[in-house]
């Protein structure tokens, strides 16, 4: 006599899979006719019912605007380490109390690269999503503004902002990466000036 125990004992599925272990035998499992035949009418009608949802939504699906703002969710997602975040428990930033009680952020970037707060991760992905945005804009420049003044003002703005994310992008870099000291600027001992200035290479 097999000794079984009663939580084994739930589900056909459980007492089929105990006997055959025992047994060393593989019988498969014979549902009724009325299982069979509801399991493949609800399957049958979820099938239908998708695709007539897909014909429906059709005109949005196959709108550009809307892949890009999925292309740009999942971009933003994807940069802020969002599964370290979920797998680590990381805490959003970290916080103290001062002298009152009151709660205030002491640290918003976690010093190292194999770790960091689930807050940091945003801000750098923000960071970049406004960047490529930036540069976005500015390559649709000519079909968005429509006289040549407008155009110049919107680039020139553009390219200030633009400038203005990537130097806090470098700054939230060199906080993870305090060994990194690459600038966009030129070295100091550069010649400065005009072009009669430079390493003496004018004829």
């Amino acid at each position: 006599m097999w000794l079984v125990k009663k939580d084994e004992l739930f589900d056909t599925h459980k007492q089929l899979e105990f006997v055959n272990k025992q047994l060393e035998n593989d019988v498969p499992l014979s549902l009724p006719f009325h299982v069979v035949f509801i399991k493949n009418l609800v399957l049958f009608v979820g099938l239908f019912l998708l695709i007539g949802l897909v014909a429906k939504i059709r005109p949005f699906l196959i709108n550009p605007t809307l892949w890009f703002g999925i292309a740009m969710f999942g971009f933003g997602l994807c940069t802020t380490g969002f599964v370290y975040n979920m797998l680590n428990k990381a805490p959003i930033f970290r916080f103290d109390q001062d002298k009152f009680g009151k709660m205030f952020v002491s640290e918003y970037f976690m010093r190292g690269m194999r770790q960091q707060y689930a807050g940091e991760g945003y801000i750098v992905s923000a960071i970049a999503c406004a960047f490529g945005g930036c540069l976005l804009v500015m390559a649709k420049a000519e079909t968005l503004f429509k006289t040549t003044t407008h155009k110049r003002i919107a680039i020139a703005l553009l390219i200030i902002f633009g400038f203005g994310l990537l130097q806090a992008y470098l700054m939230c870099y060199r906080i993870k990466n305090p060994w990194y000291n690459v600038s966009f600027f030129p070295p100091r001992h550069y010649t400065r000036g005009p072009i009669q200035r430079d390493q003496g290479n004018v004829i």
